[in-house]
Protein backbone atom coordinates (compact mmCIF):
# COMPACT_ATOMS: atom_id res chain seq x y z
CA UNK A 1 0.00 0.00 0.00
CA UNK A 2 0.64 3.43 -0.42
CA UNK A 3 3.13 3.16 -3.79
CA UNK A 4 3.90 6.61 -4.93
CA UNK A 5 1.29 8.26 -6.27
CA UNK A 6 -1.31 5.97 -5.03
CA UNK A 7 -4.58 7.68 -4.47
CA UNK A 8 -7.30 7.65 -2.15
CA UNK A 9 -9.74 6.18 -4.89
CA UNK A 10 -7.20 3.70 -6.29
CA UNK A 11 -6.72 2.31 -2.25
CA UNK A 12 -10.63 2.04 -2.13
CA UNK A 13 -10.29 0.06 -5.05
CA UNK A 14 -8.21 -1.75 -3.68
CA UNK A 15 -10.33 -2.45 -0.88
CA UNK A 16 -13.22 -3.02 -2.45
CA UNK A 17 -11.62 -6.02 -4.36
CA UNK A 18 -10.20 -7.52 -1.50
CA UNK A 19 -13.81 -7.62 -0.08
CA UNK A 20 -15.21 -9.03 -3.57
CA UNK A 21 -12.50 -11.57 -4.14
CA UNK A 22 -12.59 -12.73 -0.43
CA UNK A 23 -8.63 -13.65 -0.65
CA UNK A 24 -7.58 -16.52 2.35
CA UNK A 25 -4.18 -14.84 2.45
CA UNK A 26 -2.40 -12.17 0.70
CA UNK A 27 1.11 -9.92 1.14
CA UNK A 28 0.01 -6.97 2.57
CA UNK A 29 2.82 -4.11 3.22
CA UNK A 30 3.59 -0.59 3.03
CA UNK A 31 5.58 0.58 0.01
CA UNK A 32 9.14 1.75 1.00
CA UNK A 33 11.80 3.16 -1.28
CA UNK A 34 14.40 -0.01 -3.01
CA UNK A 35 17.50 0.57 -4.69
CA UNK A 36 17.89 -0.51 -8.17
CA UNK A 37 14.07 -0.58 -8.95
CA UNK A 38 12.15 2.49 -11.38
CA UNK A 39 10.08 2.78 -8.41
CA UNK A 40 12.93 4.71 -6.21
CA UNK A 41 12.85 7.65 -8.92
CA UNK A 42 9.35 8.34 -7.96
CA UNK A 43 8.48 11.10 -5.21
CA UNK A 44 7.08 8.91 -1.89
CA UNK A 45 3.70 11.01 -2.18
CA UNK A 46 1.51 8.93 0.75
CA UNK A 47 2.47 9.95 3.72
CA UNK A 48 4.04 6.97 6.32
CA UNK A 49 0.99 7.26 8.87
CA UNK A 50 -1.52 7.08 5.79
CA UNK A 51 0.21 3.97 4.80
CA UNK A 52 -0.30 2.46 8.18
CA UNK A 53 -3.51 3.08 7.86
CA UNK A 54 -4.19 1.54 4.91
CA UNK A 55 -2.50 -1.46 5.68
CA UNK A 56 -4.50 -1.86 8.96
CA UNK A 57 -7.54 -1.60 6.62
CA UNK A 58 -6.57 -4.29 4.19
CA UNK A 59 -5.37 -6.96 6.91
CA UNK A 60 -8.77 -6.44 9.16
CA UNK A 61 -10.98 -7.12 5.73
CA UNK A 62 -8.36 -9.74 5.05
CA UNK A 63 -8.62 -11.13 8.39
CA UNK A 64 -12.87 -11.32 7.79
CA UNK A 65 -12.89 -12.91 4.83
CA UNK A 66 -10.01 -15.47 6.22
CA UNK A 67 -12.10 -16.45 8.66
CA UNK A 68 -14.93 -16.71 6.94
CA UNK A 69 -13.42 -18.72 4.24
CA UNK A 70 -12.05 -21.09 6.69
CA UNK A 71 -15.53 -21.66 8.89
CA UNK A 72 -15.98 -23.62 5.79
CA UNK A 73 -13.91 -26.46 7.17
CA UNK A 74 -15.87 -26.51 10.65
CA UNK A 75 -16.89 -30.64 10.65
CA UNK A 76 -15.27 -31.59 7.79
CA UNK A 77 -11.85 -33.98 7.41
CA UNK A 78 -9.10 -32.93 6.20
CA UNK A 79 -5.47 -35.07 5.64
CA UNK A 80 -2.86 -32.98 6.93
CA UNK A 81 0.77 -33.05 6.07
CA UNK A 82 2.09 -32.43 10.11
CA UNK A 83 5.23 -30.59 9.50
CA UNK A 84 6.04 -29.15 12.89
CA UNK A 85 5.62 -29.90 16.90
CA UNK A 86 4.24 -26.62 18.58
CA UNK A 87 4.84 -28.60 22.06
CA UNK A 88 4.60 -32.10 23.64
CA UNK A 89 1.26 -33.76 22.14
CA UNK A 90 0.48 -30.59 20.34
CA UNK A 91 1.26 -30.45 16.45
CA UNK A 92 0.85 -28.56 13.15
CA UNK A 93 0.43 -29.27 9.88
CA UNK A 94 -0.80 -28.23 6.55
CA UNK A 95 -4.15 -29.32 4.25
CA UNK A 96 -4.09 -29.40 0.66
CA UNK A 97 -5.12 -26.06 0.10
CA UNK A 98 -2.39 -25.04 2.18
CA UNK A 99 -4.79 -24.04 5.33
CA UNK A 100 -2.77 -24.70 8.82
CA UNK A 101 -4.16 -26.81 11.41
CA UNK A 102 -3.35 -27.57 14.81
CA UNK A 103 -4.30 -30.69 16.67
CA UNK A 104 -3.67 -32.77 19.53
CA UNK A 105 -1.93 -36.20 19.46
CA UNK A 106 0.37 -38.60 21.61
CA UNK A 107 1.83 -40.60 19.05
CA UNK A 108 5.04 -39.22 17.07
CA UNK A 109 3.67 -38.07 13.65
CA UNK A 110 6.16 -35.86 12.29
CA UNK A 111 6.50 -36.08 8.54
CA UNK A 112 3.66 -38.23 7.81
CA UNK A 113 0.02 -37.43 7.02
CA UNK A 114 -3.00 -37.64 9.90
CA UNK A 115 -6.80 -37.35 8.94
CA UNK A 116 -8.21 -34.26 11.15
CA UNK A 117 -11.47 -33.37 11.70
CA UNK A 118 -11.72 -29.63 11.75
CA UNK A 119 -13.50 -28.48 14.93
CA UNK A 120 -12.76 -24.71 15.06
CA UNK A 121 -11.55 -21.79 12.75
CA UNK A 122 -9.10 -18.96 13.32
CA UNK A 123 -8.73 -16.15 10.86
CA UNK A 124 -5.27 -17.91 9.67
CA UNK A 125 -5.63 -21.39 10.61
CA UNK A 126 -7.71 -24.68 12.04
CA UNK A 127 -8.07 -26.48 15.00
CA UNK A 128 -8.77 -30.14 14.80
CA UNK A 129 -9.14 -33.42 16.54
CA UNK A 130 -6.97 -36.54 15.27
CA UNK A 131 -9.03 -38.95 13.51
CA UNK A 132 -6.12 -41.32 12.62
CA UNK A 133 -2.54 -41.55 11.15
CA UNK A 134 -2.29 -42.20 7.94
CA UNK A 135 0.24 -44.08 6.54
Amino acid sequence: VGFPGETKKQFENTAKLFKELKYDMAYIAKYSPRAGTAAVKLKDSVPQKEKGRREKILTEILKQTALENNKKYIGKEAKVLVDNRKSPGVWLGKTRAHKNVRFESNGELLGGFAKVKIISALPWGLEGKLVKKCL
